[in-house]
């Protein structure tokens, strides 16, 4: 073996000691590191402002109130009540990076809104104007629910109370959604500007042997208030 491959081999084995030696000095020191949490980027500039809706109550319609996709958790409301608000007044109450983003309210209005009745099933069935299902239904009632007794015959002209039309088969009209409200938001700023702003506290938690994961902070929070009695023109879609 030429002394040119001795030399190579000799180096080659002294870098697979130095880099053992530094896996297993790097793998000792990450293993005493703990996990400090999250850290949100950005906090010091969180303020909370409020965006304001107003509109006209009119009985029989409503405005849907759109899911909210910061700062909340899926299957619980947004909405509370405040007693201090006017009627026709939605208020939302936006904590916000004012260095990244700008919040607004954006509002559609439906262009044709459609009434719903419950319980309409057809146009005919809803309304009762198939008679012959009705009659033969009522038939079928009488005879074999009510059976009648030869002793007491004037009962026959005392229609039992299933013979009565009740109040179920008039079609109850119930409200129309003529406009939609949800948050919007225009990005501004910069994250990396954040990130290098926060470098020194980064490093310092690893000098601590604290390992933090870091989200940006830009909508935390959003909450919507509104009068009690104004809960029978808004349609609640927050938790979703």
């Amino acid at each position: 073996m030429r002394r040119i491959h001795v030399i190579l081999l000799g180096i080659f084995m002294t870098g697979v000691l130095l880099g053992g030696i530094g896996t297993g000095i790097a793998f000792g020191e990450y293993s005493t590191m703990e996990y400090g949490g999250t850290v949100m980027l950005g906090e010091e500039y969180l303020v909370t402002g409020e965006l304001i809706y107003e509109f006209e109550p009119v009985p029989g319609e409503k405005i849907a109130v759109n899911p909210i996709n910061w700062g909340r958790t899926y299957g619980k409301s947004a909405l509370e009540m405040d007693e201090s608000l006017p009627m026709g007044t939605i208020c939302y109450d936006v904590t916000y990076n004012s260095k990244l983003t700008i919040p607004n309210l954006y509002c559609w209005e439906e262009e044709n809104p459609e009434s719903v009745y419950a319980g309409e099933t057809s146009e005919e069935g809803a309304y009762g104007e198939n008679e012959g299902d009705a009659e033969s239904s009522q038939i079928s009632i009488n005879e074999e629910t009510v059976p009648v007794e030869e002793a007491a015959p004037e009962k026959e002209n005392v229609p039992d109370e299933e013979s009565v039309p009740d109040e179920e088969s008039v079609p109850e009209k119930t409200s129309v959604i003529v406009g939609y409200l949800e948050i919007h938001t225009n990005y501004i700023g910069s994250e990396f500007e954040l990130l290098m702003k926060d470098k020194d506290n980064i490093l310092q938690n690893l000098k601590q042997k604290k390992i933090n994961s870091y989200e940006t902070a830009y909508i935390t929070d959003v909450k919507v208030r509104v009068n009690p009695d104004m809960m029978e023109y808004i349609e609640d879609r927050t938790m979703y």
